[in-house]
C-alpha cells in the first residue's frame, strides 16, 4: 500500500493537537507534495514544537524534521482503525 509522501504543502495544511495523553501528537491533515488529501499522526519533538507550529502554518514543510510519523493515509480524516492503531502500539487516544 502506497502511503502519502511526509513533505506536505497546499493551502488547508493544518495541525492540531489530538489527545490528552500526549500534547506532543498533533494530527496533521492537508494534501502531500502530489497534492493528494493526506492526514499524518505526528509525535512532535518537545524541542521542535514552535517551529513545528510555524513551519505548518506556512504550508509547505517536511514533516519529518520535527518529530516521528507514526501513522499517515489518504483522506483527511482518519479512520476509527488508524486511531484504534494509536490505541494498541502506542498506547495514544487519539481524539
Amino acid at each position: 500500500m502506497t502511503e502519502p509522501t511526509a513533505k506536505t504543502h497546499l493551502p488547508g495544511l493544518k495541525a492540531k493537537s489530538v489527545t490528552h495523553d500526549n500534547e506532543l501528537l498533533y494530527l496533521v491533515q492537508g494534501q502531500d507534495k502530489l497534492g493528494r488529501d493526506a492526514f499524518y499522526y505526528v509525535l512532535v519533538d518537545r524541542l521542535k514544537r514552535d517551529i513545528f507550529l510555524k513551519e505548518v502554518e506556512k504550508q509547505n514543510t517536511d514533516l519529518r524534521k520535527y518529530g516521528q510519523i507514526l501513522i499517515s493515509g489518504f483522506g483527511l480524516e482518519p479512520t476509527a482503525d488508524t486511531k484504534q492503531y494509536l490505541k494498541n502500539k502506542f498506547n495514544l487516544n487519539a481524539l
